[in-house]
C-alpha cells in the first residue's frame, strides 16, 4: 500500500511543475504585446504582485529564517527572474505614464522587502520567530497575487470582453492552489503539526481563480445572446473594395441563436449577401473580377460547418443558410480565411470594446473625425 508520505512527494512534484508553468502562463500575452507593440489595456499588476510573492517566499527560505528551505528558494528564484522579464517587456511598450506607475509600485515592493528583511532579522531572534512573521505575510501577498487579476474586472465588465483577462495565468493558478492544497492537507493527515502557511493562500487562491475562469466563461463570445431583453445576438460586418471601405453594417438578429458558432453563421450569411450585391454592382460598372471574395471570420466551428459536406441533427435550423454558404465556397466566389479574435475588426459593431481598441479599429478602418481642429 502507497503511504500518505509518497503521495505527498508526488503531489509536491507536480505542484513545483505547475508553479513553474504558473511563471510561463503569461507568455502569450506578453507576446500579443511584442507583436503590436503596446500594451493596450492589459495591466502591470499581476506581474508586480507576483514578483512581490515570489521575493518574500525567497526572504522565507534563506537560511537565517527558515533552514533547509533550498526548494522553495529555487522556484521562487526562478519567479523573480521570469516576472523581471516580464516588467522589463511591459515597461518597454507601456506609454510614460503607466511607466511612471510601474516604476513607483516596483520602488515600494523592493522597500516593502527590504524593510521586512532588516525587521526580521534586528527585531526577531529565533527561526520560529522569523518564520512566522515572514510566513504570515507570505499568506497574504500569496492570495493578493492569485487576486490580482481580477484588476481587469470592471473592464471586463464595461466592455463584456474578455480580452484583457489572462486566461492561461488564471486556469494555471487554479490547477497550483488546487495541488498545493491538496499537498498541505495531506500534511495533516502524515504529520499531526499545522501547515496553515500552505492550506490559507493556496485555497484562496483556487476560490480566486475560479472565479476568474467564471468570469471568463460569462464574458467570452458575449455578442451571442448579446440583447439582455430577448437574447437575440447582434451581426456585424464591414466589406473593403482595393483596400477602401465601402459598407458596413450592424443589425440585431431576427431570431435568437442557440450557440455562438449560429450567432456567428447567420452573420456570415448576411455578410456573402453583402459581397455578392457588390460585386454584381462592379460588374454593371464594368469592374468585373473573377477571384474569390475573401470573408474574414473569427469563429472556427462556423468556418468548419461552411466546409462540412455532411448535414447534422444540430444543423438542421441553419439548413438554408449553411446550403447558401457552401454552394458558393464551392463555386470559389468566396473563401473563409481566419481571422484572430484580437484582429477582427467588426468586433466594433458587436459588442462593447475598449477605447484602445475601438480607437485602434478606426485607424485601420481610414475612418477620421472631421470635426477635429485642424
Amino acid at each position: 500500500m502507497i503511504s500518505t508520505g509518497i503521495i505527498r512527494t508526488a503531489v509536491g512534484i507536480i505542484g513545483n511543475v505547475i508553479s513553474f508553468g504558473l511563471f510561463l502562463s503569461p507568455m502569450p500575452t506578453f507576446h500579443t504585446i511584442v507583436k503590436k507593440r503596446a500594451v493596450e489595456d492589459f495591466s502591470p499588476v499581476p506581474y508586480l504582485a507576483t514578483l512581490l510573492n515570489c521575493m518574500l517566499w525567497v526572504v522565507y527560505g534563506v537560511p537565517f529564517v527558515h533552514p533547509n528551505s533550498v526548494l522553495v528558494l529555487t522556484i521562487n528564484g526562478i519567479g523573480i527572474f521570469i516576472e523581471a522579464l516580464y516588467i522589463i517587456t511591459f515597461f518597454i511598450f507601456a506609454p510614460r505614464r503607466l511607466r511612471l506607475k510601474i516604476l513607483g509600485i516596483l520602488g515600494a515592493v523592493l522597500l516593502f522587502v527590504g524593510v521586512v528583511l532588516g525587521g526580521v532579522l534586528g527585531g526577531a531572534h529565533t527561526h520560529d520567530k522569523r518564520t512566522q512573521i515572514v510566513g504570515i505575510l507570505c499568506v497574504i501577498f500569496g492570495t493578493a497575487m492569485y487576486a490580482s487579476p481580477l484588476s481587469v474586472i470592471k473592464l471586463v465588465i464595461q466592455t463584456k470582453s474578455v480580452k484583457y483577462i489572462p486566461f492561461f495565468l488564471s486556469f494555471v493558478s487554479f490547477l497550483n492552489g488546487l495541488c498545493w492544497t491538496a499537498y498541505s492537507l495531506l500534511r495533516f493527515i502524515s504529520i499531526s503539526c499545522n501547515n496553515q502557511l500552505l492550506t490559507i493562500p493556496n485555497g484562496l487562491g483556487a476560490l480566486l481563480a475560479a472565479v476568474q475562469l467564471i468570469l471568463y466563461m460569462t464574458y467570452y463570445n458575449s455578442d451571442w445572446a448579446g440583447d439582455v431583453t430577448d437574447r437575440k445576438s447582434t451581426s456585424g460586418y464591414f466589406t473593403f473594395v482595393g483596400g477602401n471601405l465601402v459598407t458596413w453594417r450592424s443589425k440585431k438578429q431576427k431570431v435568437v441563436a442557440l450557440s455562438s458558432a449560429e450567432a456567428e453563421f447567420r452573420g456570415i450569411a448576411k455578410g456573402l449577401q453583402e459581397l455578392l450585391w457588390i460585386k454584381r454592382v462592379l460588374k454593371d460598372l464594368g469592374l468585373y473580377d473573377n477571384r474569390e471574395m475573401k470573408l474574414f471570420c473569427d469563429n472556427k466551428a462556423a468556418i468548419a460547418i461552411s466546409h462540412n459536406p455532411v448535414q447534422h441533427d444540430r444543423t438542421k435550423h441553419i439548413e438554408v443558410d449553411r446550403h447558401f454558404i457552401r454552394q458558393n465556397l464551392e463555386d470559389k466566389v468566396i473563401s473563409f480565411p481566419h481571422v484572430k479574435t484580437d484582429e477582427q475588426l467588426a468586433d466594433i459593431l458587436t459588442k462593447g470594446v475598449s477605447c484602445t481598441i475601438f480607437q485602434g479599429v478606426i485607424c485601420k478602418l481610414g475612418m477620421q473625425d472631421i470635426y477635429l481642429p485642424t
